[in-house]
């Protein structure tokens, strides 16, 4: 009688390299070759982009390590041990180590073989890749530092990252004079249709000769539509979508010196062609204003860090802003003071109201609304209805439809090559200028009817999605403090607090990421690329304050 086959192991592949310019296809070869010399069944691969030094700070890494705990894995397979972890912090070893020692699972490595680390042997091998590992990174490093000098002496830059409305390219393109072209304009426009040079030009221009404090100039960029320019990984998906500009976002681009024509890494000069976007005397102007506010005590932000409802608070009596009123002594207050300045007589006789009071029931309110997404969506559509209907909407909504029929037509005719123009030749060019005529028609149709109050509302998940970025959180919990709530309420358009010394009506918008607007297609092609549109829910809330 024939012996039985003996169980196959169950283990889980680990693929990792460092960067999105590295790929795992290499080690996808080391794994099959183990899977037949070890008889490996897989059960689940887990592939990695992060550096080793900090693999152990994602999620799938240490799930998979919670999954070498359960009898029904027998252990992992991988290509070395250094694809585990980099061992620069003993922290990452013992995590990683500890698991397969403590639960007797195997490592199957290409390189060190089969591993049992709960046995001297298994242990000792262990010890040794580790060993190994080590002294590699620290030779990566030393390379990686002498590199980096002497690309520097060469005035060739390392580090990539560019600000918004600059692209970098790849280092072996070079100008008519045949010197390398690293970076160049963002061809793409804005998420309203402007080009992004005008945007950066408007938030100098904003800084720097209106003197605008840098939460005012991250308010006005996000009810004005304009979104940040997002990052996309090599292969072209999203590592983080266009979105709200914050107050850190808009202190990191008046500061960047590429917008002078300039390249700095390490505290250095790198002698590289950058376009340049503002003058030098207005650059140099910003970061004098930066020495100037701080040695006057200014925070660059917010006039007080104590007034959570600060330039949001309205007296819903005479429509004047409530002010903060700070008490050395006793409870700080919000309070209308509307006077008039030649008899210096109140005009306003509202009662001032307490922070203390005030300020929950506002926050707590705005929070359900974000932290539930049907709440926010029902209150949009009873928005909406209340908006009184308007005859010319009908007009819009069957212009749209012909428009958008007639795009249909004229893109089939231009790709079958039967448009012809008032000559009655072919004519490509004519075309697809009709075609983007047409789109910015229906552009105008939408914003139109978007005023008259007629649009569709975005799924309820996109919603949800928009309103944690806003929060950001990845659980329901209310923030406490004021640094945690403040940015919520500046992430929200055009809000408005109105108290009636009984109740406060609450108004504002949140904007959610629309649907990818296309410009400039030609035969099914992008020309300019895709910009990311926005749709501002509106809510109104009416709370009783104690």
């Amino acid at each position: 009688m024939a012996a039985p086959a003996p169980r196959k192991l169950r283990v889980d592949n680990f693929e990792r390299v460092s960067t999105d310019r590295q790929e795992t296809e290499r080690q996808r070869f080391d794994l099959q070759d183990n899977q037949e010399q070890f008889n490996l069944e897989v059960v689940d691969t887990v592939r990695m982009k992060i550096s080793g030094t900090k693999v152990n700070t994602k999620g799938d890494w240490k799930r998979m390590l919670d999954r070498m705990q359960q009898p029904d894995r027998d252990g992992i397979n991988l290509s070395a041990l250094d694809r585990l972890f980099r061992p620069e912090d003993f922290a990452i070893i013992g995590e990683a180590l500890q698991v397969f020692r403590d639960h007797k699972k195997v490592i199957v490595s290409t390189k060190e073989g089969l591993i049992e680390p709960w046995t001297p042997r298994g242990w000792e091998t262990c010890m040794q890749a580790v060993l190994q590992a080590g002294k590699e990174l620290a030779e990566l490093k030393r390379r990686t530092a002498g590199g980096r000098r002497n690309a520097h002496a060469a005035n060739k830059p390392m580090n990539t990252e560019v600000p918004y409305g600059i692209l970098y390219r790849d280092k072996y393109s070079k100008d008519a004079k045949g010197k390398c072209q690293y970076f160049y304009e963002d061809p793409t426009p804005s998420s309203v249709g402007t080009p992004r040079r005008e945007v950066m030009e408007m938030v100098f221009g904003w800084r720097y000769v209106e003197r605008q404090r840098i939460y005012k100039i991250t308010r006005r960029l996000n009810e004005l539509g304009i979104l940040t320019a997002g990052k996309k990984r090599k292969d072209g998906s999203w590592r983080y979508e266009p979105g709200l500009w914050s107050r850190d976002a808009v202190i990191d681009i008046l500061q960047n010196r590429h917008y002078v024509g300039e390249h700095w890494e390490a505290g250095k000069k790198i002698d590289v062609v950058c376009p340049q976007f503002i003058d030098r005397e207005v650059f140099e102007g910003v970061q004098q204003m930066w020495l100037i506010e701080k040695d006057n005590g200014d925070k660059l932000g917010r006039e007080s860090n104590a007034a959570l409802l600060g330039q949001f608070l309205v007296c819903a009596r005479c429509k004047h802003n409530m002010y903060f009123h700070r008490r050395p002594h006793g409870r700080h207050s919000y309070r209308c003071v509307h006077y008039n300045k030649k008899h210096l007589t109140k005009l306003c006789h509202l009662k001032q109201i307490a922070c203390c009071v005030i300020e929950p029931v506002v926050f707590l309110a705005i929070w359900r609304h974000l932290t539930q997404p049907d709440l926010l969506l029902a209150n949009a559509r009873a928005y909406y209805d209340s908006l009184p209907s308007r005859p010319e909407t009908a007009t819009l909504e069957k212009e749209l439809t012909e428009v958008t029929a007639r795009i249909k037509r004229t893109a089939n005719m231009v790709r079958l090559g039967t448009y012809v123009n008032s000559d009655g030749l072919f004519d490509e060019d004519e075309g697809n200028a009709e075609i983007r005529n047409d789109q910015k028609r229906i552009a105008e149709i939408k914003a139109e009817l978007r005023t008259a109050g007629v649009v569709d509302l975005p799924a309820k998940h996109v919603i949800e999605s928009a309103c944690r970025r806003i929060a950001e959180v990845t659980e329901d919990e209310m923030p406490l403090t004021f640094a945690e709530r403040r940015p919520v309420l500046d992430k929200l358009l055009n809000l408005k607090i109105h108290y009636d010394g009984e109740y406060v009506e609450i108004t504002g918008s949140v904007p959610v990421p629309g649907a990818l607007a296309q410009k400039g297609r030609k035969c099914g092609e992008r020309i300019n690329g895709d910009y990311t549109s926005a749709l501002y829910i509106p809510f109104k809330i009416k709370e009783r304050v104690a």
